[in-house]
């Protein structure tokens, strides 16, 4: 069928041909900084390699679940975990394309070391055990044999890629969480979607450095993925001046 008949037909049932659909607008340029990100030099993977660091993550849903139907209470599930790879293949595995709640990876701590990570891990694990038991934050939990358990299991150095609970009522300032729920519950959708937005990312970034300030605490370097991904670089540049240095002079 000829382009003219292909028209004439659309017309008839008052469509429209591919050439007369609105098209989607251009995709945005790619930055310098995002290409350096994803391609990376020859160079700096074998640093990367030769280092064998390893990043603490933290990683689960953005906001409160339910756990079920009329659940008002509901759940916080996170996992504390280590990885040593530097694409996040994570995200993928954990959020499946879920069509309600997002899960996924909120960031993760370098070290340069899997020993350093594992210690930060458990020290991650211990505070937040520490918060949770009962009457660390006032008064007798109704959850509280919940708790023990959880105080019981991290003790027990079972940070076994589980999750753990973090409450509705989690923040590391006491942020009344279940409250900015309902309110968010109560509002209209755009503003409630972009409001449960900026209230995750106050609390990751409240969570990221928290762990930065133990690993100080504990003495161990650790870095954000940018400050790091800067760090290898210099260990390039380095080496790269290094070998220049060392060529004969003609």
């Amino acid at each position: 069928m000829t382009s003219d008949a292909v028209r004439r037909l659309a017309d008839k049932y008052r469509l429209k041909t591919g050439d007369q659909v609105p098209q989607p607008p251009p995709r945005a340029e790619t930055t310098p900084a995002v290409k350096r990100r994803s391609r990376r030099s020859p160079e700096w993977t074998r640093t990367f390699e030769a280092l064998q660091p390893a990043a603490v993550y933290i990683a689960g849903y953005a906001a409160p679940v339910p756990r079920g139907f009329a659940d008002n209470r509901g759940v916080w599930p996170i996992r504390i975990g280590i990885t040593t790879r530097w694409v996040d293949s994570l995200t993928k595995e954990m959020d499946r394309h879920q069509p309600v709640h997002w899960m996924g990876v909120w960031f993760r701590v370098w070290t340069l070391s899997f020993e350093s990570a594992g210690q930060l891990a458990f020290a991650v694990a211990n505070s937040i055990a520490d918060m949770l038991e009962p009457g660390s934050q006032g008064g007798e939990d109704p959850l509280s044999q919940m708790h023990r358990e959880i105080v019981r299991w991290v003790r027990a150095e079972k940070l076994r890629n589980a999750f753990l609970d973090l409450g509705p009522d989690f923040d590391l300032e006491q942020i009344n969480t279940q409250a900015v729920v309902r309110d968010l519950a109560l509002a209209d959708p755009q503003t409630a979607e972009e409001n449960r937005e900026q209230h995750f990312r106050i609390v990751r970034r409240k969570f990221e450095l928290a762990i930065h300030h133990l690993a100080g605490d504990l003495c161990i370097q650790a870095w954000d993925g940018e400050a790091f991904d800067a760090y290898i670089d210099g260990l390039v540049r380095q080496q790269n001046a290094r070998v220049i240095g060392q060529r004969p002079r003609r």
